[in-house]
């Protein structure tokens, strides 16, 4: 079972559209869910405490013994295929279940990177969280195209 927990708030429609039809792809190849997790509203004044805030929200909905792999911008880089074998590793690890964590907009904390099993960044540019997670989606889904050798990814 893999899980993309995500930091929710109020998205336009063609970001929810595309995140479907993505759900729907990924589905066709694993057992896959998405859970939004409804964020602290505060000001942007207020970023700190909405970092700490949310990065605590994803602690609360993750088991240490579970695999968990968080996007964050000072994580470890990878191609596609690296990304595939993180999944390979996944599933040869024995556990049950792998969370995909994607913070809000304002990133997360040293805890939740600390209990994370692999901390990746997604690219050396910033995106907004919307677009983390049609990034995230698109790899997880050519992930297991690779995984399964469909025609997707072009080496």
């Amino acid at each position: 079972m893999i899980n993309l927990l995500k930091i929710e708030s109020k998205r336009e429609s063609w970001i929810e559209e595309a995140s479907q039809i993505y759900e729907i792809k990924i589905s066709k190849l694993v057992h896959f869910k998405v859970t939004p997790l409804k964020g602290t509203k505060l000001e942007r004044s207020d970023s700190s405490f909405k970092k700490i805030a949310d990065s605590d929200l994803l602690l609360k909905n993750i088991n240490a013994a579970d695999f968990n792999i968080l996007f964050d911008e000072r994580g470890k880089k990878i191609d596609s295929i690296g990304f595939s074998k993180i999944f390979l590793n996944f599933q040869n690890s024995g556990k049950k279940h792998c969370n995909l964590l994607i913070g809000g907009p304002y990133g997360t904390t040293d805890e939740l990177r600390i209990k994370a099993t692999v901390v990746l960044s997604l690219s050396d540019l910033t995106f907004n969280h919307w677009i983390a997670e049609l990034v995230v989606l698109e790899q997880v889904y050519r992930a297991f195209s690779i995984i399964k050798n469909l025609p997707y990814h072009n080496e």
